[in-house]
């Protein structure tokens, strides 16, 4: 199961689709159109896993059938790209309605289970390219959009402790930008604790910045639960 960058994936995709790609998307080629050098071998992976390149690196029928959609065509042929490369995953769940935990567990059969997230967050950037899932992330399980007035209630309680701390400087025309610290204390006995600090406007993010943000906050929140889920944390690479 892939764990390459989802934003440089979907960069790569849409390159496919406007016919910006050399014939042979080899590892070199991939780092000669901006992917970090560090990302093409993961990268290359991920575009053999969508069946859209040969292990030769020969682009196949399907990245012609993508590079041929119209702009009207383009989201329900990378929609099946998607579709059928993820198969499994689709058969248990449906990214436009599957919660965290949802993903968290049709992804678990798959190995290196430390990138796991990685693994997801690829997915998931596809999945809103397609237009197979919300551009604002993972919903809760069948509840619609969440508006202004109905965000998730850990949403909630993020904006009401950044504004019992002081806040910085930030953003579009010197616009606030909170901050919040939560610590949670080690456990077994240990005397010591770990601190998480986030620093940001929670209504701009969106994306992968989103989805990466708060899954350290459910992680945190896991943990202070009782939960194992913090071990997800370990071995994540989050390069660019």
């Amino acid at each position: 199961m892939p764990y390459a960058p989802g934003a440089k994936v979907v960069e790569i995709v849409k390159r496919i689709h406007e016919g910006l790609v050399p014939q042979k998307l080899t590892e070199t080629a991939l780092i000669s159109l901006g992917i970090a050098e560090g990302n093409a071998v993961r990268v290359h992976k991920a575009l053999r896993f969508l069946r859209l390149i040969t292990p030769e690196s020969d682009q196949t029928d399907e990245a012609v059938k993508l590079r041929r959609a119209t702009s009207d065509e383009y989201e329900p042929v990378l929609s099946e790209i998607v579709k059928g490369a993820y198969e499994p995953v689709f058969q248990l769940y449906d990214p436009a309605t599957a919660n965290g935990i949802d993903l968290n567990n049709a992804f678990k059969p798959y190995d290196p289970a430390g990138q796991r997230p990685q693994m997801i967050a690829l997915f998931m950037a596809l999945s809103r390219e397609a237009g197979l899932a919300p551009q604002d992330g993972v919903r809760k399980r069948g509840r619609p959009p969440a508006s202004a007035t109905t965000r998730p209630k850990v949403q909630r309680d993020l904006r009401e402790r950044a504004a019992e701390r002081p806040s910085t400087l930030g953003g579009e025309n010197g616009a606030r930008k909170g901050s919040t610290t939560r610590t949670v204390a080690l456990r077994d006995g240990s005397s010591g604790s770990v601190s998480v600090s986030v620093s940001a406007d929670l209504w701009e993010l969106d994306g992968e910045n989103r989805d990466f943000v708060f899954f350290l906050l459910d992680v945190v929140k896991a943990w202070e639960r009782g939960e194992s889920g913090a071990i997800w944390c370990r071995n994540i690479d989050i390069s660019a």
